[in-house]
């Protein structure tokens, strides 16, 4: 329930965050931003459905891997500047 509920803050914040960069180009990052979230949808459901086996376990392991996912690429997309420790 925590999961799913906080991605209406997390998500909404996160295109409006990414689009501000693009002014001239908004529309075409929006749709490539829906794009990639109905992609990674389609395939984090396809992997649930290969390794489902009737119990809630694939589901709780794909969502997992995906929030491993996130915060490494999180860290791995951030600035060095950013990653440099204040003196």
């Amino acid at each position: 329930m925590l999961f799913v509920g906080s991605q209406s803050f997390i998500v909404s914040n996160a295109i409006s965050s990414t689009i501000e960069f693009f002014p001239n180009n908004s529309g075409t990052a929006s749709a490539l931003l829906g794009s990639s979230g109905f992609a990674t949808g389609a395939l984090s459901g396809s992997l649930v459905g290969l390794l489902g086996d009737g119990t809630p376990l694939p589901m709780a392991l794909v969502m997992t891997g995906c929030i491993i996912m996130g915060i490494t690429l999180r860290f791995i997309m951030q600035r060095p500047d950013k990653l440099k420790t204040p003196q």
